[in-house]
């Protein structure tokens, strides 16, 4: 599913960054920052980033 007919291997390294912080007392939030090199473990993709934040919710 990740081939696009040109796969160069190569290991997939993940780095995460992550804070989480509490809004309040029911709320949680998780600012998220990934880097990705050779994402799919081809080496002619990427670095890719990825940026996301997590919201856990209790009550």
């Amino acid at each position: 599913m990740l081939c696009d007919g040109a796969l160069d291997d190569g290991h997939e390294r993940v780095i995460e960054a992550y804070y989480r912080a509490q809004l309040g007392r029911y709320l949680r939030v998780s600012p998220d920052l990934q880097w990705i090199a050779n994402p799919g473990y081809n080496r002619t993709r990427g670095p890719a980033r990825v940026i996301g934040v997590r919201v856990h919710v209790a009550i």
